[in-house]
């Protein structure tokens, strides 16, 4: 079993749900016969925030 060394949880935004929309393709998929259940899928992939404008 691989080591997991952080998750973590940004809020929304179209960038990220562009770049997370295959792993939502795979959760719709697992969860088509059942989506009362709670279900959680984790993927990964690089993303860099832009900076805040002050």
């Amino acid at each position: 079993m691989p080591d997991i060394f952080h998750a973590i949880r940004l809020k929304e935004n179209g960038n990220l749900r562009k770049l997370a929309s295959h792993i939502d393709e795979q959760l719709a998929e697992i969860t088509k016969d059942d989506m009362v259940s709670y279900a959680v899928y984790y993927g990964e992939f690089q993303y860099q925030a832009a900076m805040l404008s002050t």
